[in-house]
């Protein structure tokens, strides 16, 4: 499963995504990447491997210091592992990393009818990228256009784009697929899943969908498709970077494996009285529940 994390403020992104990055690991992964703002124009670096090839990357190309990022660790869907699918995936205006299947992305090619030598990876998420260009060509509003090339995709996404000519903000829209907004105390966050936020920060939003954050060092604003502002309803999560991490073992698998008496008593204890069973939350009358035939645990 991919993994996005992305950063604004008034320091250092570059280390923070890589933090970010790693926490994300254990959903797994094949190749990773950053782009980032500097000078007016859009820095990328990617790689296929691991976060530690892309950070001796970093340093070898002297990767300029930027403070607006954003990163992902992809695992091969459309096109395999190399450093040209890996994300992000730039345009000349834009670069966007999505976590994601846009299935529609033949169509699209064919209605946006570039060449394809100007494709320079086998993904389905480069075209998406197209798609939100060719839109911000057209209608000159980063918003309008998100939205206007939303209407046209078809699938499920998780998109972080930055802008070249739009410093110091990170703009974000989803479907199906999650993402959660981050408040620091030295910037705006925001990433795929809540554990690449912990290090930073425990003050969370739960991004819906449909509807576009913006992403800035001072403020991060949700603007829906009429253009209407509202801010973000913050909550903090008990949840610690603590919990995130392996815990001593060589594998996030062995951490899962050894912690599942701990993660079964957490489950069960708080619903167990001394003569019954409280499923409070479950909306079924016992009479209901005698019916069943047949239970499905579903789970990922």
């Amino acid at each position: 499963m991919c993994g996005i994390v992305g950063f604004t403020g008034k320091v250092s992104a570059k280390d923070k995504i890589i933090k970010g990055l790693t926490v994300l690991e254990y959903r797994g992964y094949d190749s990773v990447g950053i782009a980032g703002h500097y000078s007016r124009d859009i820095a990328i670096c990617k790689t296929k491997g691991r976060v530690e090839t892309l950070r001796g990357k970093l340093d070898e190309n002297e990767y300029p210091d930027v403070t607006t990022a954003i990163g992902h660790t992809r695992w091969a869907t459309h096109g395999g592992p190399s450093d040209n699918n890996a994300h992000p995936h730039k345009t000349d205006c834009l670069a966007l990393v999505h976590n994601g299947i846009i299935e529609n992305y033949r169509e699209l090619k064919n209605e946006l009818g570039l060449p394809e030598e100007s494709y320079l990876s086998q993904t389905d998420t480069e075209v998406a990228a197209k798609v939100i260009s060719d839109e911000y060509s057209r209608l000159g509003d980063p918003i309008k256009a998100i939205y206007a090339a939303t209407k046209r995709i078809e699938g499920s996404y998780a998109f972080e784009v930055i802008f070249k000519d739009i410093e110091d903000c990170i703009f974000a829209i989803r479907k199906d697929s999650p993402l959660i907004l981050g408040l620091g105390t030295d910037g705006g966050y925001i990433a795929s899943d809540m554990t690449a936020l912990l290090p930073f920060t425990n003050t969370l939003c739960f991004l819906e969908e449909g509807i576009i954050a913006k992403v800035t060092p001072e403020k991060t604003v949700l603007v829906d498709s009429d253009s209407k502002e509202s801010e973000p309803k913050w909550e903090k999560t008990t949840m610690t970077a603590t919990a995130a991490e392996k815990g001593g073992y060589d594998y996030f698998m062995m951490k899962e494996i050894m912690e599942q008496p701990e993660v079964l008593n957490k489950t069960i204890q708080p619903r167990l009285t001394e003569t019954d069973i409280k499923l409070d939350e479950i909306s079924l009358t016992e009479e209901e529940i005698r019916n069943c035939g047949r239970i499905h645990i579903v789970a990922c």
